[in-house]
């Protein structure tokens, strides 16, 4: 992976030099925003001077308030190696690691008072996502006091309707729950009804046995059936709490989640971190979020990955 990274690196500054323009390195400086207020991608930048270097700092769209990335270092690239870096570079480049991404910046002039921002993005949260590049035009903005702290503008908005939580699930004995394979396929069953099926992959099916047991779940539950969007575990009436060795789980901040459309699909989201995707179904999404917030939900557990048979949240 650090071979890989390196080799990425080395292909962005190769093509940050073929960039014509020539520019001083004061004349990335400044206070820089999107010039699409809309955009869900980097909001603004702040570029300051710092030796022979730059240091760029970032935010990336997030609600209520821009999300803070910090401050990199801007490297910056010249034609030549005898070219004076101060009066002759064409391109920064910075590197971000804002939750479960890394993202690389290949910053160049594009005019008065204006940048090309190209964003290289990679995700490290084994969710799968494609790495992919993303290009902003930024403008010069407002002087702004060293380290601002973005604040949210309050704007009219009709009051949220609450949703009403419809459950469905399926009630099992747990003590009855056992490993069996039929025709083939590993299934996790109780007496004549199976609960999951891991093809054939005997190991998953022993792990969710053991999660079952640990946690003494008796009710699996679902949103949306069939092809459910959500399935989910219960305790008696409670959300499994505590944890097992071994566990494959990926934590959040419960209250810091929200339900955002992104790229047309819905999505529940902590900050930059999606959690899950209801495609075009809203309502679905309003209604795992809900059910989320009921139980208290704050970490996302897999048995098997990629393509989880079992996902399960707990406490």
């Amino acid at each position: 992976m650090r071979k890989l990274v390196i080799l990425l690196t080395a292909a962005i500054a190769a093509l940050a030099l073929a960039a014509p323009a020539r520019a001083a390195l004061n004349d990335f400086a400044g206070n820089w925003e999107n010039a699409d207020r809309n955009t869900r991608g980097i909001t603004r930048l702040q570029i300051t001077p710092s030796g022979n270097a730059l240091r760029v700092r970032a935010w990336g769209s997030c609600q209520p308030a821009d999300c803070d990335w910090g401050t990199a270092t801007g490297v910056p690239y010249a034609a030549g190696v005898d070219d004076n870096l101060a009066r002759a570079a064409r391109t920064v480049t910075a590197r971000f690691n804002p939750r479960h991404a890394e993202i690389i910046l290949v910053i160049k002039i594009a005019g008065r008072n204006r940048l090309t921002v190209e964003s290289y993005t990679r995700f490290d949260d084994g969710s799968r996502r494609a790495n992919y590049i993303q290009t902003y035009s930024m403008v010069r903005g407002q002087a702004q006091t060293q380290a601002p702290t973005p604040v949210p503008v309050p704007l009219p908005a009709p009051t949220p309707q609450p949703v009403q939580i419809k459950e469905d699930c399926i009630a099992f004995d747990p003590g009855r729950a056992a490993v069996q394979q039929a025709q083939g396929r590993w299934k996790v069953t109780v007496g004549n009804m199976w609960l999951l099926d891991f093809a054939g992959n005997k190991v998953q099916a022993d792990q969710a046995l053991r999660v079952i047991r640990q946690y003494r779940l008796n009710k699996q539950c679902f949103v949306g059936r069939p092809n459910p969007s959500m399935q989910y575990y219960l305790s008696g009436n409670n959300a499994p709490a505590g944890g097992m060795q071994g566990e494959d789980c990926n934590a959040f901040n419960l209250r810091n989640t929200q339900v955002q459309q992104v790229q047309g699909r819905w999505k529940i989201v902590d900050g930059s971190h999606w959690i899950l995707d209801f495609e075009g179904n809203q309502a679905e999404a309003r209604q795992a979020h809900a059910i989320m917030n009921k139980y208290g939900f704050n970490r996302i557990c897999f048995v098997g990955r990629p393509n989880p048979p079992m996902t399960y949240f707990r406490r």
